[in-house]
């Protein structure tokens, strides 16, 4: 097995594909977290002829095609520059990411991010001489919502509403973990964002991300980089509570829907982008949720879209008290995996449902790796060589310390209900 296979944060891409269970993983990094129907058809379409025609979001919500070939990969990666979901070269594909809220422009609560994402794009485009960074960076650009508080970030903007022309910047990590900066002019957020880049890039070491600044270097040095933009050094406020399932009539209207555990079929994408074609503008926003928006969509249009996105198992709302499943691709699809997590998350579900009190999230994960989410859970279950390790309240790392348990054992103690809600 291929180092880079087992490496914790290796980032596949169109370029440098994951040898897998199931073939290569072939990563797509969707600008912004925005794609045209057109080119989710035509993904769908080369998911069909060169992989095994399954595509999955991620938790960057970034889109991953899965059983692809060295035989096939050539004739992929050409389709995929036609459509515009991938980079010209390999060192392009390296420049870091930008994500962006999905529900800039269609939540009255979000301001509007457009302006200030071009002007990121433009400097992120000109970050090569960051050369020891990861292919991972990411830089977050946030209307205030929380959907997006447990992506890890780099480097996080955060506009308000409440405060025009300014704007929050934090580093190295989620929303919640991640060290605060301060408030800065938002006309003044590229140049923010490049002089913490060139901060990265004068730090010893490779394939760095801010958490290693941060880590060797302290805060100070990022807020001296800063001097002359900072208006003061306030944390955030607390983040709004952004909802997507379902239809919603805001700003403009939309409809959002949820993969099981991320994961579709070629067909099961062409049927969402027959849903923006049909019902919408032709445009979908990728959630790190493993959700999917599709804005402009009708009033009178609810019930059949209801009726089309229930047509194909897709999640349009959630009862109350609910469980959300994470997993990862688990085995045989993953190499690393020692279970069928999505089927084994599936089978716990069936035991916790009956007795919830409140909303809970169970995390399923084949390895320590934490490929499928890397915050806390209300129940974690990491599934080892030697066994299986439950947490509550942990994360993977947290619960990976845990001594080690049967499937079985791990069935009865759920059955009794020994969870979040006991």
């Amino acid at each position: 097995m291929a180092e880079s296979e087992l490496r914790r944060g290796f980032c596949p891409g169109v370029w440098a594909p994951m040898e897998s269970g199931d073939g290569l993983i072939v990563r797509v990094r969707v600008p912004r977290g925005r794609l045209a129907a057109r080119q989710l058809r035509g993904m769908a379409r080369a998911a069909r002829s060169f992989g095994n025609g399954i595509v999955e979001l991620t938790r960057r919500a970034s889109l991953q095609l899965r059983g692809a070939s060295w035989a096939s990969l050539p004739d992929l990666q050409a389709n995929l520059r036609g459509l515009g979901l991938a980079e010209a070269s390999p060192e392009q594909e390296k420049l870091p990411t930008l994500l962006v809220c999905p529900l800039a422009g269609l939540d009255p609560r979000s301001p509007h991010l457009e302006p200030l994402a071009g002007g990121l794009r433009r400097v992120l485009a000109g970050s090569r001489g960051v050369s020891n960074a990861s292919e991972k960076l990411l830089v977050l650009l946030s209307g205030g919502s929380d959907l997006l508080d447990d992506v890890p970030a780099d480097i996080r903007v955060e506009l308000r509403a409440e405060r025009p022309g300014l704007a929050l910047l934090s580093v190295a990590g989620t929303r919640q973990d991640s060290s605060a900066l301060g408030t800065c002019s938002e006309r003044d957020v590229p140049e923010a964002v490049q002089r913490l880049l060139a901060v990265l890039a004068q730090t010893a070491g490779e394939q760095l991300r801010m958490r290693e600044v941060v880590a060797t270097r302290g805060t100070a040095v990022l807020w001296a980089a800063l001097e002359g933009l900072l208006v003061d050094r306030r944390a955030a406020p607390p983040a709004w509570t952004g909802s997507y399932l379902g239809f919603h009539s805001e700003l403009r209207n939309w409809f959002g829907v949820e993969l099981p555990f991320g994961s579709g079929t070629a067909e099961d994408w062409d049927a969402l982008a027959e849903l923006a074609d049909h019902f919408g503008t032709g445009e979908l926003r990728l959630l790190p949720t493993r959700a999917v928006l599709v804005p402009g969509v009708r009033e009178a249009d609810r019930e059949a879209l209801l009726e089309r996105a229930r047509g194909r198992h897709f999640i349009v709302e959630r009862p109350q008290p609910s469980l959300r499943l994470v997993a990862c691709s688990g085995a045989p699809a993953c190499r690393s995996a020692h279970a069928d997590t999505r089927h084994l998350a599936t089978e716990l579900a069936g035991l916790l449902q009956g007795g919830m009190r409140q909303s809970a999230t169970l995390h399923v994960s084949g390895c320590e790796k934490s490929c499928a989410w890397t915050g806390v859970a209300d129940i974690t279950l990491v599934h080892g060589a030697d066994g299986c390790r439950l947490g509550f309240g942990a994360n993977v790392a947290q619960t990976s310390t845990q001594t080690a348990l049967s499937v079985a054992a791990v069935r009865e103690r759920l059955s009794m209900n020994l969870g979040p809600s006991a």
